[in-house]
């Protein structure tokens, strides 16, 4: 059986092959590398895409026979028409010392084939689909976000855990203003029912008055010490689940008169 030479880059551990679109990646299964002719290797070296640069990839010639599936051959002249036309805009806007000569082998490759005569009965709709043709791909790849480092991952979750620090001190100034503001609220509203005389409407606006004061300090009252026992507690706590069993028992936590305790015997338990 008479032996098919084709060949493949590799640089020992890696090799090049297209995806699914036609795009040049790596690969560590030699049976996935993409068959070249010796002059299409050639040219793709000197039109490496970024995602392959960086690696000192050898020409290495291989029996096809050993291969499962080989690529396609229109795929393969489209290769070195892509790489020679890359060639030729580097060489336009870098013209090297000596040129090389391109190889009669070569301009036949590059050259375009000319499409295959067709029955007459074929519609011009078909003859229009079938002479589109294939194009290949050679930008990078965009890294999907699973493929990042770690380190860069557990950087960024740093980072994340810094800024919400720093919004909470923030925001646990901006609560000591609005208690401080409140508790002025307070001291003008209990001065006006000791000096005040009022009927009942006006009682009774002077009470919504002092009970909408009092729920807003409450609220920050609230807000204030789950900041504050946020910031103090550690890692293990939060792990553990102590964090979120005190915020729970705030939530549940009820008010025991100290002293008239009639007041509150009409107030339902939640």
């Amino acid at each position: 059986m008479e032996q098919k030479i084709k060949y493949i880059l590799t640089d020992g551990k890696n090799y090049v092959t297209l995806n699914n679109t036609n795009r040049p990646k790596m690969t560590e299964n030699e049976t996935d590398a993409f068959l070249f002719k010796k002059t299409a290797a050639k040219n793709f070296l000197t039109s490496i895409p970024k995602a392959l640069s960086g690696v000192e990839w050898q020409i290495q010639p291989v029996d096809e026979s050993k291969f499962p599936q080989s690529a396609p051959a229109e795929l393969e002249e489209v290769i070195e028409q892509d790489a020679n036309a890359s060639v030729l805009e580097e060489k336009t806007d870098n013209p090297p010392e000596q040129p090389e000569q391109p190889t009669e082998k070569a301009k036949q490759a590059a050259a375009p084939k000319k499409p295959k005569r067709r029955s007459k009965n074929k519609t011009e709709e078909e003859q229009g689909t079938e002479e589109q043709p294939l194009t290949l791909q050679l930008e990078p790849e965009k890294p999907d976000q699973e493929e990042q480092p770690a380190e860069e991952s557990l950087e960024a979750w740093v980072l994340g855990i810094q800024e919400k620090l720093l919004f909470l001190r923030k925001r646990s100034k901006e609560l000591k203003h609005e208690y401080g503001h409140t508790m002025l609220e307070l001291t003008d509203i209990y001065h006006k029912v000791e000096l005040s005389r009022f009927n009942v409407v006006e009682g009774y606006k002077l009470c919504k008055q002092l009970q909408d004061c009092l729920q807003r300090r409450r609220n920050i009252k609230n807000e204030q010490e789950q900041i504050d026992k946020i910031l103090s507690c550690s890692f293990a706590e939060c792990a553990n689940g102590k964090l979120e069993r005190h915020f729970e028992l705030m939530k549940n936590r009820q008010y025991k008169p100290r002293v008239l305790t009639d007041l509150f015997e009409d107030i339902p338990e939640e």
